[in-house]
């Protein structure tokens, strides 16, 4: 493997704008650990994905809105929002709700639950077909001992309502007693943005994920950045129901930023930068101290 060649520092006066991609997207191994995310350039980073993400956010607003407006119709709330979009109701004339479009949703999200996905795993040549055996056995039961079934239920009604849903595939380290283990959770379709105008959402240069977490709780885990991190008290959260009152007072915002690069030798790989509150909090560009670096290969 070559070594890996330390990228130029930038100057004080230089701006987001006036960094290449290339110098942004370097680790930073001349940095000690209580500089790292909070340094200049590692600033300067942060700064230009939370204007993509910003230009993100406003590409998909029309999406967002169509899924919030979706939810309250299934809510009965389709008065405020034909009201909301400039219906001429007469005065006095009554709101009525009806059990109608719960009952055949309903009624659909049975049809999805009695056609519930098991894992099948095939052999590309006879030699695999071990393999492939012991696939089946074992991710059925990590799909089970991960509460698939009602996370599957969840995304079901989700998948009906605004016409699609979404996975997530994670490493929970605190399953099996600390021992860690993978799971598969429900992702909220308004707390994810990637590039307008792609049909295919791997075709983004970039995919963002975003999430309030208690600030005290994000300055623990990320000690190097605890002077930095403070309540996104004006963050864009959005809401399914106006009635809801989500309290942020005490929240941060993390983001993952996700991207491709293309490394020495053609393979491409997928990194995530996890930044808030304007430094970056983790890489996975940063050397790993006591094990190498681990990348997702696509």
């Amino acid at each position: 493997m070559a070594a890996r060649k330390t990228p130029k520092q930038p100057t004080q006066s230089q701006t987001p704008a006036q960094l290449t991609p290339e110098e942004l997207i370097q680790p930073v191994d001349s940095l000690g650990k209580s500089s790292r995310g909070t340094d200049k350039k590692s600033r300067d980073r942060a700064a230009l994905l939370q204007q993509i993400l910003n230009k993100y956010i406003t590409g998909k607003a029309q999406v967002d809105a169509r899924i919030v407006e979706n939810d309250r119709w299934y809510r009965a709330q389709h008065w405020e929002v034909m009201k909301q979009n400039g219906a001429k109701l007469k005065t006095g004339d009554p709101d009525p709700v009806t059990a109608y479009l719960f009952n055949t949703i309903a009624n659909r999200h049975g049809d999805l639950m009695d056609a519930f996905p098991e894992p099948v795993f095939t052999e590309r040549e006879e030699s695999d077909k071990e393999e492939a055996e012991k696939l089946n056995k074992v991710v059925k039961v990590i799909l089970e001992r991960g509460a698939f079934n009602p996370t599957y239920s969840r995304n079901a009604w989700y998948k009906i309502k605004a016409g699609t849903s979404c996975y997530g595939v994670f490493w929970d380290q605190k399953l099996e007693n600390g021992i860690g283990d993978i799971t598969v959770k429900k992702v909220d379709i308004l707390r994810i943005f990637w590039e307008p105008g792609i049909e295919d959402v791997n075709e983004s240069r970039y995919f963002f994920s975003i999430a309030l977490i208690d600030a005290d709780l994000v300055r623990r885990a990320y000690p190097h950045a605890e002077k930095f991190i403070s309540p996104a008290k004006d963050a864009d959260y959005k809401s399914y129901n106006e009635t809801d009152q989500i309290d942020i007072t005490d929240k941060a915002m993390v983001v993952d930023a996700y991207y491709r690069e293309q490394v020495d030798g053609g393979m491409t790989v997928l990194h995530m930068d996890k930044i808030c509150c304007g430094v970056m909090l983790d890489s996975t560009k940063w050397p790993k101290e006591g094990s190498e670096q681990h990348v997702r290969g696509l």
